[in-house]
């Protein structure tokens, strides 16, 4: 019992929260697991039926499709409560992979499009709904602690579906594929059928996904109108806009070359699916590992402004790797890139900057980014790699690369000037004078409130860590001795 206790207490769960932690963790680890396997069939099925050079199509549907379905899901499935919502995408979506199985690739030349895109938009509408549902058990407080373990039961859902892929690398995933990612899909009734009756007394939420605005046509567009005006209002929106619709771009032009690179090097579809079935086991386990032990750590040494950087310049630096030496090692790396480096890098530090934007605003610029800039993003990436095969030659190809990369830079350069200047703004109001301790009465941090980590950036250290300018830093002296020591050695 002891160390049961001790167990617990290491998650950071409470033994009165387990009755609802158990079921939500099994939620996310089947939906790790479903979306691995319908990734890895999908994606081999897709890729030796199209080529790589098919992406650029599937990308303008896919953007055009998350755009039409997010309309769709806030007209209609808004109205649902969240549990019935949740039951009817998972009861849809199973019922689509089931269906499938019926009809034979040969006579539906169609079918592996179909079927990869379902697997995006499968993946996108569940993870959407997942973090809406979850918050009727969760409040602020507990969530800090629970919602990394729960991101853990989705990261090693995913590592078993790896490990099960290659596992039947003898076996042609075309004969049991699509039964293992619909018998997946129907598992992930159980623990919602689990937390029928669950429902601490500390949650929030009313059960009902809606917000209480007008969910008519006319009122999305007055929202998204709303939206591009709150968008410009504010330095650190506009930026953070362009960098996200550039790195969109970026990280589908990435996936067009480890696409082709693979499609090359495994020639069938079985060889394709094992191998990729061994890179998510490893990079999943690898990814798991980071998020667990070095992330936070990291970025709290570089500081955010430095980590900021790291996703564009990742991709400059690889890219230049693979312009020199184009094989599945260079491959790898892209993927790795695109799948894993996003996770680890890029949503702490956006969840990170976003939580030092104005917060009357926030809201309505994430569902933007998330609902508008991201899948238009998704349809330019598209069209530029029609454009890279069909136009250009290979050297022209990669300039046309490098160069949309090293806009992304330059927008993550121009996000971390908005976030300084934002921090300022805080810091005007939230520092106290020399010789004034936070305990006075004025709070010098800012809560991360978005962040799944639960973690507190102190104003303070950001802006010492950022390399501020001589006029910040006649400000900030006085606060030299109130910096942590690991703060002050690196200043």
């Amino acid at each position: 019992m002891g160390k049961r206790k001790a167990g617990w207490k290491f998650l950071s769960i409470h033994r009165d929260e387990l009755k609802f932690t158990i079921p939500l963790f099994f939620l996310y680890f089947l939906s790790g697991s479903f979306y691995t396997v319908g990734q890895i069939y999908s994606e081999s099925l897709f890729l030796k039926a199209y080529g790589a050079q098919g992406l650029s199509r599937f990308f303008i549907y896919n953007g055009a499709s998350l755009i039409l379905c997010g309309i769709f899901y806030n007209l209609f499935m808004l109205r649902l409560t969240l549990r019935r919502g949740y039951l009817l995408l998972v009861g849809v979506f199973t019922a689509l992979i089931v269906a499938s199985r019926a009809i034979d690739p040969r006579e539906a030349p169609w079918l592996p499009f179909a079927l990869y895109l379902g697997n995006y938009l499968c993946t996108f509408f569940l993870d959407l709904h997942f973090f809406n549902f979850i918050f009727q058990y969760l409040d602020l407080r507990n969530s800090k602690r629970i919602v990394p373990f729960l991101m853990g039961g989705g990261k090693f859902g995913g590592i078993i579906a790896g490990l099960l892929f290659f596992s039947l690398a003898h076996r042609n995933p075309a004969d049991w594929g699509l039964v293992l990612w619909g018998i997946n899909g129907a598992l992930l009734f159980l623990p919602l059928l689990l937390l029928k009756k669950v429902r601490p007394s500390g949650g929030r939420g009313t059960g009902r996904a809606g917000t209480g605005e007008d969910a008519s046509g006319a009122g999305l567009l007055k929202r998204l109108e709303r939206e591009i005006r709150v968008t410009y209002s504010s330095s650190i929106f506009s930026w953070t806009v362009a960098l996200v619709f550039a790195v969109s771009i970026t990280n589908q032009i990435s996936e067009y070359y480890f696409m082709s690179v693979f499609n090359q090097a495994f020639p069938t579809q079985n060889e394709l699916a094992s191998f990729l079935g061994v890179y998510t086991f490893c990079a999943d386990l690898l990814t798991l590992g980071l998020q667990l032990f070095a992330v936070s750590r990291f970025i709290k040494l570089a500081g955010v402004p430095v980590a900021n950087g790291i996703y564009p310049a990742s991709f400059i630096g690889i890219m230049v790797f693979f312009i020199t030496f184009p094989a599945v090692t260079a491959g790898v790396l892209l993927r790795f890139f695109r799948k894993n480096l996003s996770l680890l890098i890029r949503t702490p530090v956006f969840n990170i900057i976003m939580a030092a934007s104005p917060r009357d605003r926030l809201a309505e610029v994430k569902s933007f980014i998330n609902g508008i800039v991201s899948p238009l993003g998704m349809v330019a990436g598209g069209v530029l790699i029609h454009f890279i095969f069909r136009s250009l030659d290979a050297f022209q190809g990669y300039a046309l690369t490098l160069t949309v990369g090293f806009c992304a830079m330059a927008c993550a350069l121009g996000q971390n000037r908005a976030y300084m200047r934002s921090l300022r703004g805080h810091l005007s109001t939230a520092l106290p004078p020399p010789g004034l301790s936070a305990s006075g009465g004025v709070v010098d941090t800012v809560s991360l409130e978005d962040d799944p980590d639960g973690a507190y950036l102190n104003i303070t250290e950001a802006l010492f860590t950022g390399s501020p300018g001589l006029d910040l830093a006649e400000l900030l002296l006085p606060h030299f001795r109130s910096l942590s020591p690991e703060t002050r050695e690196k200043v």
